[in-house]
């Protein structure tokens, strides 16, 4: 059985374009199988095919998936978002602390100025972002509180995309490591990225992939791979093996003499100009 090896892609590794007469190759194959012409080209995008004589498996969008699949696992499977927001809830009630000192200093303990403070502070505030929303409008007394609040209230929105990330994905990190708040924006950064990725992946949508998503989230193959897929049915056509028709995608002249001379066993050797 041949086993194929993948390594992480770092954008050094020679780049090649599609060898269109073996990609043909392996699309008569499948046709021979009774798909049509369209049909099979998804089938070879979705499943992948061997290049023969290139002791090279172009992988088909299932198995680039599966990589993003096992991507997002290595992060669950290492870190854990219980304590990701902890040093930013220190942050708001250390804050908080010095303002109630000078709200109590300045105004007494029975103030209607240190009561509406209280019940901002005290609220009912389902999460951090709310608790830090309940003093957007506050005139603080404290000018370092006041500070230190106008930082928080910027980071708000990186914030709130946290608290959604850790409502749909917080029970899959399960790792031993905890990430801290910068650490655990990055990880939403990259889970996002990788379900873009496989969402562009599944419509079909290479061209959306960047190079630099190649290089951060697939083996070399994976990455060599969608590129190839990417030009699959342009280099066909460049070839002259393909073109497009009412009813789709066509075999021309010139591909269907190739299929021929392979099934019966002639070297595929064209003398001079070809019609296509």
């Amino acid at each position: 059985m041949r086993v194929w090896r993948y390594s992480r892609w770092d954008g050094s590794q020679e780049r090649f374009e599609l060898d269109a007469d073996r990609a043909l190759d392996a699309l008569s194959e499948l046709l021979m199988e009774g798909l049509d012409v369209d049909e099979a080209l998804e089938w070879m995008r979705r499943a992948g095919f061997e290049l023969g004589g290139m002791d090279f498996r172009v992988m088909g969008v299932e198995e680039l998936l599966d990589e993003l699949r096992e991507r997002a696992r290595e992060l669950f499977d290492r870190f854990h978002l219980e304590q990701s927001t902890r040093e930013l809830a220190q942050r708001l009630e250390a804050l908080l602390d010095r303002e109630e000192r000078a709200r109590r200093a300045a105004h007494g303990l029975e103030s209607e100025a240190l009561n509406d403070f209280l019940a901002r502070r005290h609220g009912d505030h389902g999460t951090l972002s709310e608790a830090i929303e309940a003093f957007r409008d506050y005139d603080f007394e404290d000018a370092e509180a006041a500070e230190e609040f106008r930082e928080l209230l910027a980071e708000l929105d990186r914030l709130r995309a946290l608290e959604r990330f850790r409502q749909r994905h917080g029970s899959r990190f399960r790792g031993a490591e905890a990430a801290d708040y910068e650490t655990a924006q990055r990880l939403r950064e990259q889970i996002e990225g990788l379900e873009q990725m496989a969402r562009d992946l599944a419509a079909g949508r290479f061209e959306a992939i960047s190079p630099e998503q190649l290089q951060e989230w697939l083996s070399a193959e994976g990455a060599r791979s969608l590129i190839l897929l990417r030009g699959l049915e342009d280099r066909l056509q460049q070839e002259g093996y393909l073109r497009s028709g009412p009813e789709g995608s066509q075999l021309t002249p010139r591909a269907i003499r190739r299929i021929g001379a392979q099934a019966r066993g002639v070297s595929w050797l064209p003398s001079g100009p070809e019609r296509r």
